[in-house]
């Protein structure tokens, strides 16, 4: 199944989206309750002849409200819906992981790329690697180890097992081997 998932800005409102999607003849269908801590919570809507559903889910694990578009033709799907309410792109994502400075703004990009970028791509793998090898401050190799578990690329495996071996601070490197085996596991389901 065809899927896609677009961020969407922080200062939407919940009906700016509910009204997007009805827009779009999008039918609300149910929630499914998170639990505000690891559990997502889920506003589902589908497609009249339910070939599409989107899911507004609001993820506490990365602290984002994102749509998780599936079925068919989720590309114009997700373009209309890009269209009509304030979601951030995929060269948006890249850009402001590159540009950003600040350790905040470095974490919150690592983690809209890793929703954003469902399948692999080599720009958003050199920014995970860029953050995960390069950086300077542990908490933020720890945070690009972490948001890495989030798509379990089967590329990040090579990275994690550089990073097991050869990174100085013991928390990026239990990081690493705790989230190595995620990554192998979801590379041989494919």
């Amino acid at each position: 199944m065809k899927q896609s998932f677009l961020v969407l800005r922080p200062d939407l409102s919940p009906e700016q989206v509910e009204e997007a999607l009805e827009d779009l003849g999008l039918e609300w269908d149910g929630t499914l309750e998170g639990d505000g801590q690891r559990i997502a919570h889920e506003e589902i809507w589908v497609a009249p002849d339910e070939t599409q559903v989107v899911a507004v889910v609001a993820c506490p694990l990365v602290n984002k409200v994102y749509l998780a578009i599936r079925g068919e033709d989720v590309e114009a799907l997700a373009t209309e819906l890009h269209a009509r309410i304030p979601t951030y792109s995929r060269a948006e994502c890249l850009a402001l992981a590159s540009s950003a400075s600040v350790h905040d703004d470095r974490v919150r990009a690592l983690y809209r790329i890793a929703v954003t970028f469902h399948e692999f791509d080599a720009e958003a793998f050199e920014i995970f690697r860029a953050f995960s090898v390069d950086a300077p401050d542990a908490l933020l190799r720890e945070a690009a180890v972490d948001a890495m578990v989030y798509r379990c690329w089967p590329e990040f495996a090579p990275l994690l097992e550089r990073i097991i071996q050869a990174d100085p601070a013991e928390t990026v490197r239990e990081r690493a081997a705790a989230i190595l085996p995620h990554v192998l596991a979801a590379g041989t389901q494919e």
